[in-house]
């Protein structure tokens, strides 16, 4: 009779046993598939949660630059540029610089690439008496803001969209128009579209500004062109206002050796505290980011160790105790089968062939069982490590030669075990075994 018919046959009549093994096998390997793709699964997970960290904080920060850019802009210019001649004092005491730059100098600071400032206005402003009111006031001059060229070459290239220096704080004023503060139009009663006579010339009025609790409330503000011409002043201005970027200065110091690069015979004031509180928290924010980001990562390290450590322990005793079993059920089949045995031998069998018998029965047990296992196992451990089912994880790990590696260790180990009692009933003597059974 042919070994295969035979070991068919048995494992038809002892179910029981061959299923008992066969489990065995299975949940070795199923802890052991379980155990790499747990491990697999929480890797990739803690890639997936670290990646949706950083582009959370990244999208905080870039929200976080749209808010302080807004702000900053709705404020108003927070920089000064004047001429290196202009003494401190005297600017302060009497609220407008007394020195004098080229009027293309803003020009100049767009076109060299300057990268630490937005929003250029350069502006001629003047302390004057009011002759029709009678008032003493201030008459700034302003030609619009002048684009930088970098950004502005940016903004096209991205389809026109609107980028850091795109939306102007202070529209220009066109000619033969005029701002009015808001105290003088308060004091004088002055409306949008009035008339209004300055120094002999009429002007209308394009705007009253609001309220602001500073020098620009006793302003006007009118067309460059206008304020030249009235003060002879022609191609020259005092002073350009800028406001600081959010992004890339991080201190005055910078932003000064830009403007120097450009404009060496200029001096820098920066006259609002905004920009230090913005720098401070962004850095905190980031900060506070970052640490978190470490933070899971720490945590998500910590449990990856926890669950080596219980696969540590729980895979060998898996593994062993699966053999043992092995062993202890080849014994048994040994004993169940011990006058077979000797029918076998007295008709002719070899002792290999007897052992064959056994080894091909552990042989069945082992693939069927790696096979069962270890695609369990791996589903399983996916799943707890919170890893999709068609993720790459499991991929990886149900790949034919990870597949085949744990068919082929079940089968050798599961062979071992068995062998012992195998040769123990090859090696029994059919005349003894035959004895006892008459």
């Amino acid at each position: 009779m042919q070994l295969w018919r035979l070991v068919i046959k048995e494992l038809w009549h002892r179910k029981l046993n061959f299923a008992s093994g066969l489990l065995s096998v299975a949940i070795a390997v199923g802890c052991v598939a379980g155990a790499l793709a747990l491990l697999a699964a929480h890797d990739e997970r803690t890639e997936a949660v670290i990646m949706q960290k950083e582009i959370e904080t990244r999208e905080a920060m870039r929200r976080m630059e749209d808010d302080y850019r807004r702000i900053m802009r709705d404020m108003g210019y927070n920089v000064l540029i004047v001429h290196e001649d202009q003494d401190v004092t005297a600017m302060q005491r009497e609220g407008v610089p007394n020195t004098f730059l080229p009027d293309d100098y803003a020009d100049r600071l767009a076109q060299g690439g300057i990268r630490t400032l937005n929003h250029l206005l350069p502006v001629l402003q003047l302390q004057t008496v009011w002759e029709e009111k009678e008032m003493e006031i201030i008459v700034a001059g302003v030609r619009g803001q002048v684009p930088i060229e970098h950004r502005r070459r940016a903004r096209a290239e991205a389809g026109g969209g609107v980028g850091p220096d795109g939306t102007p704080i202070m529209e220009p004023v066109p000619r033969g128009t005029v701002n009015v503060g808001h105290a003088l139009a308060e004091r004088f009663d002055i409306a949008e579209g009035d008339e209004l006579p300055i120094n002999g010339a009429t002007l209308t009025v394009n705007e009253v500004a609001p309220r602001r609790g500073a020098q620009e409330d006793i302003t006007l503000w009118t067309h460059l062109d206008h304020v030249q011409e009235w003060f002879e002043r022609e191609g020259q201005i005092n002073g350009i206002f800028a406001l600081e970027c959010v992004c890339e200065a991080d201190s005055l110091g910078q932003v000064i050796a830009d403007v120097h690069r450009i404009l060496p015979d200029t001096q820098v004031f920066e006259f609002s505290t905004i920009v230090r509180g913005r720098a401070l928290a962004r850095a905190r924010a980031a900060e506070a980011h970052r640490e978190a980001i470490e933070a899971e990562r720490e945590n998500r390290a910590a449990l990856r160790q926890e669950r080596e450590q219980t696969a540590m322990v729980l895979v060998p005793l898996a593994v062993v105790g699966a053999a043992v079993w092995v062993f202890l059920l080849t014994v048994a089949n040994v004993r169940e089968r011990r006058y077979e045995i000797g029918i076998l031998r007295a008709v002719g069998f070899s002792a290999p062939r007897i052992i064959g018998l056994f080894q091909l029965r552990v042989i069945i047990m082992a693939v069927l069982g790696a096979l069962a296992g270890y695609i369990a196992g791996v589903l399983v451990g996916a799943s707890l490590g919170g890893a999709a089912l068609s993720g790459t994880v499991i991929s990886t790990t149900l790949s034919p030669l990870m597949l085949a590696m744990a068919v082929l260790g079940a089968t050798v180990l599961a062979c071992v075990a068995a062998w012992m009692p195998a040769l123990q009933a090859a090696g029994q003597d059919p005349a003894e075994i035959l004895k006892e059974m008459t």
